[in-house]
This record gives C-alpha cells, structure tokens and sequence, in this order.
C-alpha cells in the first residue's frame, strides 16, 4: 500500500499529484503514477465531508492491509496519520517533512491501527508459519491447513 517511495497513508487519501518542489528538482523527481484518491480537494485541508471520506478510506485501507493474509508492511507514521504534504520523493528531506512527530499524531487512527493489530493477532488464518506450497489450496478456494 505504501513504502518508503511514494505517499504516505494521508497523502494518498488528501493528494493525487506530487508535490516535490521543496527536493530542489523542480517537481520532475518521484513518480506521476500516485494511485492516489483527494476526495476533491487538493492538500490537507478540507471540508468536514471531504476529512470524513478521507478518513473512510484510510480505514479501508489499513483494514485492508492488516487482514489479510501474510506479513503486512505498514510504513512507519501510517499509523499516526504522518503526512509528507505530498511529496512522494522525500529521500532528501532530513527534517520536520519526514520526521515522526508523536505529539501530531492521530489518536483515532492510532487507536484504530492497533485495534487492527489486536484482531489481526486472534485470527491464526491470517498468519502463516509455513511458505506457500503447491496444493495448500482446496476446490473452494479455502485455504486448507498443511498437516505437521
């Protein structure tokens, strides 16, 4: 969903171009392809529907990437709400842009991210303690348990 290249979690619900000018490189670096969802309004500031819409489909989207099956990458700060302010590029950026500031953070989100977790750790289908092999799926679809 997101990695260190790109958007945060926030960007890609508050961003759908780059905005990498403060790189030195004239807006040119880091990708076009954003995949990425404003809900209308361009930056992080909105209107109370447009935050609401946004803060739908961060859920979505971390519900969609801690229940599912294998090892989720969150990216450090998706859990908080850290924002890039749309810079998708910020290798360069020693300073507040990419530094984790705990004392901005999002409680909701954060209490919502760890809610996740803690479902996510009472469901042992989600976990594997085995690589996939050929077979380990059955006519269903389902995912049959290996015999030890």
């Amino acid at each position: 969903m997101t990695a260190h290249d790109g958007f945060t979690l926030r960007d890609c619900v508050c961003f759908n171009q780059k905005h990498n000018e403060a790189n030195g490189e004239e807006n040119r670096d880091g990708t076009n392809n954003n995949y990425s969802n404003n809900h209308g309004i361009e930056g992080l500031e909105a209107n109370f529907a447009v935050i609401e819409r946004r803060r739908a489909s961060a859920h979505a989207l971390l519900t969609t990437l801690l229940l599912a099956q294998g090892t989720p990458m969150l990216l450090a700060g998706d859990e908080q709400g850290h924002s890039q302010h749309g810079n998708n590029n910020a290798y360069c950026q020693d300073n507040a842009l990419t530094w984790l500031d705990w004392r901005q953070a999002n409680p909701g989100l954060t209490a919502f991210t760890a809610a996740l977790i803690h479902l996510r750790r009472r469901i042992p289908a989600l976990t594997r303690n085995r690589w996939w092999q050929e077979g380990m799926a059955t006519s269903a679809g389902l995912i049959a348990t290996p015999s030890p």
